[in-house]
Order: structure tokens, then C-alpha cells, then sequence
């Protein structure tokens, strides 16, 4: 599997966003909160991602986006895991990763944290 984010990834439908946080369940792992909704998406790719900082833990933009961008490459980087558990059962979701941290942590450890909340993910995929 090729480790990119295309555009096809990224969850930008005003709809499922809203259908994802008024029906969707939620999952905490530290320093992230994971939501997920099962539901039917114009894509080929099981999963569409949305990546949140709060901009009331950072004010400059420049702190969002730096987190963002880890938060990304870490997905990027390990999206397999939710990836191959999704195309053996055929469906499709849409998740939410929302960064609840306030301070900005070492990639290492924003790796560690994302593979770990994937494998969590994939257990509550398991049990629906």
C-alpha cells in the first residue's frame, strides 16, 4: 500500500461532518479523541479523515498547523492499520481526529499515540 494522503482522503463534505458529530462514536486515546461514523462515502477509499486543533489551546495558526501537520504524517504513515481491517468487511467510514493536548509533542510520540488509537479504532470496527 502506498503510504499518501490524496484529496479523496480528506473529509470535506459539510453533511457526513455533521452526521459524523451528531451520530458518531467516540474513542480517547491522549493526546487525541477519535470519532468514527459508519457511512457510505463517494470514494474508493474506506476511511475519510478530518484532523482538528483547537484554537483555543493554540492561538497562533503556525502552532495549529504544525501539530496538524504531525498529526497528518503519522496518519499517513499508518493508516494500513484501519485500511486493510476496512476493505475485508466493506465498509466505509468517517472519522474525526480532534487533538486535545495543549502542548506540541514530539512526532515520535504523536506516532506512537495515532498507531495506538488506530488499533483501538479497529477493535470497536471489530465489535460493531
Amino acid at each position: 500500500m502506498r503510504q499518501t494522503f490524496k484529496k479523496e482522503e480528506k473529509l470535506n463534505s459539510l453533511k457526513i461532518i455533521n452526521d459524523l458529530f451528531v451520530n458518531g462514536k467516540s474513542i480517547m486515546v491522549f493526546p487525541f479523541k477519535i470519532i468514527y461514523y459508519q457511512q457510505p462515502i463517494a470514494t474508493l477509499f474506506p476511511a475519510q479523515v478530518l484532523i482538528s486543533v483547537s484554537k483555543r489551546k493554540f492561538k497562533k495558526a503556525v502552532d495549529r498547523n504544525k501539530v496538524k501537520r504531525l498529526i497528518r504524517e503519522a496518519y499517513r504513515k499508518n493508516k494500513h492499520i484501519i485500511y486493510d481491517n476496512l476493505r475485508t468487511v466493506d465498509k466505509q467510514y468517517a472519522i474525526a481526529i480532534m487533538y486535545i493536548g495543549d502542548k506540541i509533542l514530539p512526532y515520535s510520540f504523536v506516532e506512537e499515540k495515532i498507531m495506538a488509537s488506530l488499533n483501538r479504532l479497529c477493535e470497536q470496527f471489530k465489535k460493531e
